[in-house]
């Protein structure tokens, strides 16, 4: 007898196949070309992507807002400490 996965079930492999390989897991599957299977794979893959990328572009803002916010009070302590070891 043949197991058919349904869709649901293929999104959820393609989105671990993402955690767990990255861009290289998407060709983690055993899914005929063009089957609903590989279709729904490839969704929860895709998917999956593009939250990991929106998580790492906000992290990004924020890393980025917290060096700016920060970057003249570095910039006055390094002056500072130059200043002190120069003198």
């Amino acid at each position: 007898m043949i197991e058919t996965k349904s869709i649901g079930d293929c999104e959820r492999e393609g989105r671990a196949a993402f955690r767990n390989y990255g861009v290289t897991g998407q060709t983690k599957h055993s899914y005929q070309e063009g089957s609903v299977q590989k279709v729904g794979f490839l969704m929860g893959f895709s998917d999956e992507k593009f939250r990991a990328s929106e998580r790492a572009l906000d992290e990004a803002v924020a890393y980025h807002n917290l060096t700016v916010r920060d970057a003249e009070k570095d910039r006055a302590w390094a002056e500072r400490l130059a200043t002190a070891l120069q003198a």
